[in-house]
C-alpha cells in the first residue's frame, strides 16, 4: 500500500510541480524571416534541389562517382527500418539509423526512382512518425541521438517530398517541427535542466550536431508560418 501510494504521489509531482519543457505557444515574434525565391515551396532543397538531380545520375556513372555510387549500393543491404527501439537510448544506434541508413536510401531512390528504396525509407519515416520521442532519458528528445533522428527525417522528408502522401507528408511536418521545438526548448535552452556541457561552447561537435538537427528540421518544414518564425530566427544565433 504505501509503495502504491509513493508511486501516486511522484506522479502526482512530476506532472504538477515540474515545469513544462515545451511551451503549449511559442512567444509572439513581429520580424518575418523570408525563404529565396529559389528555394521557396519547392522540394528537394537542403542538400541539392530539383535542377542538381540530373547532374548527380550523371555524375554516378563518371569513373569518381561510381567509387561514391558503390559506396551507397554496398551500404544500402541494411538500410531498413529495425525491428527495435534501441536508438531512443543509444546515441550511436540513433546516428547509425538516422545520420546514415535512412539518408543512404532516400538518396538512392532519388537516384535511381528504385520503389523498393522509396518504400525503405518511408518505412523509416513511418516507425519515427509512431513514437512520441527520439530519445529517452536525461536529455529527452535533445542529445545526441535525437539530434541524428532529426538530421535523417528531415533529409529524407526533403528528398521525399513530392511523392509523399499529402495527410502522411503534414502529420511529418507537423512530427519535425514538433522536435525542432523540443530540441531548441529542451537543449538549447537546457528546460530539461540536463548537464550543459555543450550549450555555452559553440566550437563543441555535439553542439554542431544538435545545430544540424535542428535548422535542417526547420528549413525542411519551412513555410514562413508564424509559428515556424521564433525557432527560425533564433536558430540563426546558434
Amino acid at each position: 500500500m504505501a509503495k502504491k501510494f509513493f508511486i501516486i504521489f511522484m506522479g502526482f509531482l512530476v506532472f504538477n510541480l515540474f515545469p513544462q519543457v515545451i511551451p503549449e505557444k511559442a512567444p509572439e515574434w513581429k520580424e518575418e524571416a523570408k525563404l529565396l525565391p529559389k528555394v521557396k515551396n519547392v522540394h528537394p532543397r537542403l542538400l541539392f534541389g530539383p535542377e542538381d538531380i540530373k547532374i548527380l545520375k550523371e555524375k554516378q556513372n563518371t569513373e569518381f562517382g561510381k567509387i561514391f555510387y558503390q559506396m551507397i549500393i554496398d551500404y544500402l543491404p541494411v538500410c531498413k527500418a529495425p525491428d527495435h527501439t534501441n536508438f531512443l537510448r543509444d546515441g550511436t544506434d540513433a546516428q547509425r539509423q538516422g545520420f546514415w541508413r535512412l539518408p543512404t536510401v532516400a538518396l538512392h531512390y532519388i537516384l535511381t526512382g528504385d520503389k523498393n528504396s522509396y518504400e525503405k525509407a518511408l518505412g523509416y519515416m513511418k516507425l519515427f512518425l509512431s513514437l512520441p520521442d527520439w530519445e529517452i532519458g536525461a536529455e529527452r528528445n535533445s542529445g545526441m541521438g535525437a539530434a541524428s533522428i532529426m538530421v535523417g527525417a528531415a533529409l529524407a522528408y526533403d528528398m521525399l517530398y513530392n511523392d509523399l502522401p499529402v495527410d502522411f507528408r503534414e502529420e511529418f511536418r507537423k512530427k519535425l517541427f514538433n522536435h525542432a521545438r523540443w530540441m531548441y526548448y529542451g537543449g538549447h535552452l537546457n528546460y530539461n535542466k540536463a548537464t550543459g556541457y555543450w550549450q555555452n561552447d559553440p566550437l563543441n561537435n555535439h553542439r554542431w550536431f544538435r545545430n544540424a538537427g535542428l535548422f535542417l528540421s526547420i528549413l525542411a518544414i519551412y513555410e514562413e508560418k508564424d509559428e515556424e518564425n521564433l525557432l527560425w530566427k533564433r536558430h540563426l544565433k546558434n
